[in-house]
C-alpha cells in the first residue's frame, strides 16, 4: 500500500469505503497532537475491524456464491446428460434408416417409366389431334399425362403406404390385419399386371417381328396378317402399368429421401445435444476448480483479513509520522525565508 492509496473493501451485502482516517490525516494542516493522534488511532483500530470483516465476509460470499453456480451448472449439465440420452435412444430406435443406393435407383426407375408414358403420350397425341411434336404444345401434349403420377403418388401413399408406416411405429393395433391384407393385395395386383402386361408385350414383340421380317423380305406385295388387337393390348397395358409403376416407385424414392432427411436430422440433434452436453461439462470443471481455490482461501481468510488491517494500520501511522515529521520543519524554514525578505528589502 503506498502513501497515495485510498483502500475500499467489499462485502457481500454492501459497499463499504473506508480510509476516512487516512484522509482526514493527510489533508489536515498540520501534525495533530497527542489527544487528536489517540483520537485518530482510536477511529484507524475502528476501521481496522472493518476491514477485517470485510475480508473475511468477501471470501466467505465469494465461496458461497462458487457453490450455488456450481450446483446450477451441475443441474444443466445432468439436463443436457437427459437430452443427450433422450436424442441417441430416438435415433437409435428409428425403424427407418434409409439408403441413397435405393434412392438413386427407385429415381431412375421412376424416371424410366415416366420417359416410357411421355413417349407414349407424345407420340399418340401429336398423330391425333394433328400438332407438330417439336413445338411447345406437342412438348405440353405429351408431359401432361405422365404428371398424373404424382397424383397417382398421392393417392397410394395416403391409401397404403403411410398407414403401413404408422403400424410400423405404432406396434400392433386393431387395423393390422386389414393393413397387411390390403399391402399384400396391392402388391401382388402389381405383380400380376407386371406379369400379364410382360406377356402381352411377347405378342406384340412377336407380331412387330414377323411384320418386320416380311417388309424386309419383300418377297410379295400382300401385307402381312398381324394380330393388331395384341398390340393394342400391348400399348394398353404397357401405359397404364407404366404410370402405377411409376408412381410406385416415386413413392418408394420419396420415402427413402424422407427416411434419410430424418436420419439426418436425428444424427445432427444427437451431435448438438452431446457438444451442449460437453460444454456444460467443462463448465462445471471450471466451477469446481474455481470453488476449490475459494476453499483454500476461506482456510486463510482471517489471516488475510488481519493482514489487509495491519497494512491499513500502518499505512496511518505512517501518514501521522510524515505529518509530524513535517510540522517539525516548518519553524526552521518560516525562520529562513523571513531572513530572507529581510535581506531583500534592505
Amino acid at each position: 500500500m503506498t502513501t497515495h492509496e485510498n483502500p475500499v473493501m467489499f462485502s457481500y451485502t454492501e459497499r463499504i469505503e473506508l480510509g476516512s482516517a487516512a484522509k482526514l490525516i493527510a489533508e489536515s494542516v498540520q501534525a495533530p497532537g497527542d489527544a487528536g493522534r489517540e483520537v485518530a488511532m482510536r477511529v484507524v483500530e475502528a476501521e481496522c475491524g472493518q476491514i477485517a470483516r470485510s475480508v473475511v465476509q468477501d471470501v466467505h460470499s465469494s465461496l458461497l456464491t462458487a457453490e450455488a453456480e456450481t450446483e446450477l451448472l451441475q443441474t444443466r449439465a445432468s439436463e443436457a446428460r437427459s437430452r443427450l440420452s433422450e436424442a441417441a435412444q430416438v435415433a437409435a430406435e428409428d425403424p427407418r434408416r434409409g439408403s441413397w443406393v435405393k434412392v438413386v435407383i427407385w429415381s431412375l426407375f421412376a424416371g424410366a417409366c415416366f420417359g416410357a408414358e411421355f413417349t407414349l403420350t407424345w407420340t399418340a397425341l401429336c398423330f391425333v389431334l394433328n400438332v407438330k411434336r417439336m413445338t411447345v404444345l406437342g412438348v405440353l401434349l405429351g408431359l401432361a399425362p405422365p404428371s398424373g403420377l404424382a397424383v397417382l403418388e398421392i393417392f397410394l401413399a395416403r391409401l397404403f403406404e403411410d398407414p403401413w408406416q404408422r403400424l410400423h411405429r405404432g406396434g400392433a393395433s386393431l387395423r393390422r390385419l386389414a393393413i397387411n391384407v390390403a399391402m399384400g393385395a396391392l402388391l401382388a395386383a402389381l405383380a400380376l399386371g407386371n406379369v400379364i402386361m410382360i406377356t402381352h408385350l411377347a405378342k406384340a414383340r412377336e407380331e412387330s417381328a414377323k411384320l418386320q421380317h416380311a417388309l424386309s423380305a419383300s418377297i410379295s406385295t400382300e401385307a402381312p396378317a398381324v394380330d393388331q388387337d395384341a398390340i393394342d393390348r400391348a400399348i394398353l397395358l404397357v401405359s397404364i402399368l407404366v404410370s402405377v409403376d411409376g408412381a410406385v416407385f416415386l413413392l418408394l424414392s420419396l420415402g427413402e429421401s424422407s427416411a434419410l432427411i430424418r436420419r439426418s436430422r436425428l444424427n445432427r440433434s444427437v451431435v448438438q445435444a452431446r457438444s451442449a452436453y460437453e460444454a456444460q461439462e467443462k463448465s462445471v470443471a471450471a466451477a469446481k476448480a474455481k470453488m476449490a481455490a475459494l476453499r483454500e482461501d476461506a482456510k486463510t481468510a482471517d489471516e488475510k483479513a488481519a493482514l489487509s488491517a495491519e497494512r491499513y494500520r500502518a499505512h496511518c501511522q505512517f501518514l501521522l509520522a510524515e505529518k509530524a515529521a513535517k510540522d517539525r520543519e516548518r519553524p526552521i524554514a518560516e525562520l529562513i525565508d523571513r531572513a530572507l525578505r529581510h535581506r531583500i528589502c534592505a
